[in-house]
């Protein structure tokens, strides 16, 4: 049963992912080789992830706070470096720059119509 919890949530980001990425609707075979793909990545998420984790002989409960400690302050570093640098603007091709500023432009021009 518990191995069918984690299936439920790798569906989702596959299936997703599987839609972006392939630009049309998948057909039902496409959807059923991803829930295929999906058990699969449940069993390997179950027995490399889940399982150790279970095992306090490997892993106690002082190494778990400390990950967590550590990623919660990753995260919350690059949150901050993001605020202060009013985003990552560097991650955008010149393509995707001059796209972000026309939106900004139409932006601009359905607020004032909107009003």
């Amino acid at each position: 049963m518990k191995r069918w919890i984690t299936s439920y949530l790798w569906h989702q980001p596959v299936l997703a992912f599987a839609r972006v990425y392939l630009l049309d609707t998948p057909t039902n075979s496409t959807y059923l080789m991803l829930l295929l793909h999906c058990v699969g990545l449940a069993y390997l998420t179950w027995r490399f992830v889940e399982t150790p984790f279970r095992n306090k002989e490997l892993v106690s409960s002082r190494v778990v706070w400390f990950a967590a400690a550590i990623c919660t302050g990753l995260l919350l570093g690059f949150g901050y470096m993001g605020y202060r640098n009013s985003g990552f603007p560097n991650r955008l091709t010149s393509l995707g720059i001059k796209q972000s500023s026309l939106d900004s432009d139409c932006q601009e021009y359905a607020t004032f119509y909107a009003d």
